[in-house]
């Protein structure tokens, strides 16, 4: 098998993987002072979320579903978006505050719970439509709170970081949401069985 090969059968895996080490690049980017670590870091920001709809993507256009990559893929984007979050939290408190990053972290604890009882009582465990969107949210929300601390530390425009609060608020409560959909997902299939 040849190197073209291996890449092509892992590239899924591989723009998961990229996601994980780059979660660190971008904080670091982020802590750093000056309008243009925080440009690079929304253009970066950006092309890291662009990966997470790629691997997707090619996995299911090329069949290359593979157990590693249904734990690696929820696990990068989990890990990005958290580090993104609780960095903008370290950044804008009480803007971002800490228990609406919770929620979403809690969240995503509880729904691997409730991955595994799923497994291990051989259940299908299935993504919402919910629950992507619930993701798609989330990207939207990081770009929106980045965008508008350019804006406002490049003095473009004078942006009231209090509207983060009530962005932040609508993102943690519908990722709640998702999560209790997943509930009515299994209390569903425990009633049909």
């Amino acid at each position: 098998m040849n190197i073209s090969n291996i890449l092509h059968k892992n590239f899924p895996n591989i723009l998961s993987f990229f996601r994980l080490i780059m979660s660190p690049v971008i904080i670091f980017l982020m802590l750093q002072e000056g309008p243009y670590y925080r440009i690079f870091s929304f253009f970066l920001i950006l092309f890291i979320s662009l990966t997470d709809a790629l691997d997707g993507y090619y996995a299911r256009k090329y069949n290359l579903i593979s157990k590693i990559g249904e734990f690696l893929d929820p696990v990068a984007d989990k890990f990005f978006v958290l580090s993104v979050l609780f960095t903008l939290h370290y950044l804008l408190d009480p803007y971002v505050p800490l228990w609406m990053i919770m929620i979403i972290f809690l969240r995503d604890i509880f729904v691997t719970f409730l991955r595994r009882i799923f497994e291990k009582r051989e259940l299908k465990f299935q993504t919402s439509k919910f629950a992507k969107k619930k993701t798609l949210v989330q990207i939207v929300v990081i770009h929106i709170i980045v965008f508008f601390m350019i804006l406002k530390e490049s003095n473009i425009y004078p942006v009231d970081y209090s509207i983060f609060y009530y962005i932040m608020l609508f993102c943690s409560l519908l990722t709640l949401l998702s999560g209790l959909d997943y509930c009515f997902q299994y209390y569903l299939l425990k009633k049909n069985e």
